[in-house]
């Protein structure tokens, strides 16, 4: 029991430093974006699957300026 509960406090540990890495210290941290995409791929696969995600990219740009940043290691620009 006690080593499930350890590799489970690992895993955690290890999610929660990956969050960390990518809204603060990621090369492209200082770039705006919606914080779920910039911590995960699930934002993108959701908006991907639903069918509307060339209106939400829209809707993002129209929130966030000419450069975002989505999903994780993406940088979007628009003319």
């Amino acid at each position: 029991m006690v080593h499930w509960l350890v590799i489970l406090a690992l895993v955690i540990c290890w999610r929660a430093s990956v969050v960390v890495y990518r809204l603060w210290f990621h090369p492209l941290s200082r770039f705006p974006g919606p914080l779920m995409g910039r911590v995960s791929s699930v934002y993108r696969s959701y908006w991907f699957l639903h069918g509307n995600e060339q209106d939400n990219q829209v809707r993002l740009h129209e929130k966030y300026g000419m450069m975002k940043r989505h999903p994780l290691i993406w940088l979007w620009a628009v003319d």
